[in-house]
């Protein structure tokens, strides 16, 4: 699905394509944690970020974490306290983890 956006949009192929969707949500964290790891160490960025709450951004804010590389995290404040949502879990974990934090939305804090 990824080619339909990137030819309907013409937009650049990403350099790195993860391969992940058909694993547990389990086993997608843990591959994407891996895959990120090798390439934060090859790209060396100062800072890594991420946006939306997907197991891509829980897996790359895991890798940044663990590697001491800053984490910036759009679309934070984005919440819809339901634990029984996969988003929510990935939302509240990779919040926690997050150095720093940007709204989407003025109005979510008043």
């Amino acid at each position: 699905m990824s080619d339909v956006f990137i030819n309907e949009l013409e937009i650049s192929k990403p350099d790195y394509f993860l391969k992940v969707k058909t694993l547990s949500q389990g086993m997608q964290v843990g591959e994407i944690i891996t895959s990120y790891d090798l390439i934060l160490k090859s790209e060396n960025p100062d800072i890594v970020f991420v946006q939306g709450d997907t197991n891509s951004e829980l897996g790359g804010s895991i890798a940044s974490a663990k590697l001491d590389i800053l984490i910036g995290r759009v679309e934070a404040g984005c919440r819809s306290f339901d634990k029984h949502m996969q988003e929510e879990i990935n939302r509240v974990l990779i919040s926690d983890i997050a150095n720093f934090k940007f709204c989407t939305n003025r109005k979510l804090f008043g």
